[in-house]
């Protein structure tokens, strides 16, 4: 086998021991690692001109601003807030979801939905347990 067909069986297999969930990566929530080109020295920190924080997180290919922050700590604290309602809420509401799925009936009458939004400054959860039928 050549080089390219080792590295695209590699690919492969990497990309189908994935948790791809509603085209969110559950395995890449769940390890976020700082890139080498960040300066903050946290994952959606970046320090702007005039020395103050600009804070954000994305999700399902949508990034939302937090606030633009007068010290690193206000900023790192809010994205940190921000992570939790998004991140651990998106994991946990999948893995509950992911429990009562196993009933095909019930699976099929109650898709995953899992939405953030932004109104009045605030992020917003829309899931599919909020309106579920039981």
């Amino acid at each position: 086998m050549s080089v390219v067909g080792v590295e695209k069986e590699i690919t492969e297999s990497v990309y189908n021991s994935l948790h791809l969930v509603d085209g969110t990566c559950i395995e890449f929530i769940n390890s976020q690692k700082l890139k080498r080109n960040n300066t903050s020295g946290a994952c959606g920190i970046y320090k702007l001109k005039n020395n103050k924080y600009r804070a954000s997180i994305g999700f399902k290919g949508k990034r939302f601003d937090l606030g633009t922050y007068s010290n690193f700590e206000s900023a790192l604290e809010t994205r940190r807030e921000a992570e939790e309602l998004v991140y651990q809420t998106f994991i946990i509401a999948y893995k509950q979801w992911n429990l009562k799925a196993a009933d095909l009936l019930w699976f099929q009458q109650n898709p995953f939905i899992f939405e953030v939004n932004k109104a009045n400054g605030k992020l917003q959860i829309k899931r599919s347990q909020d309106k579920e039928k039981k």
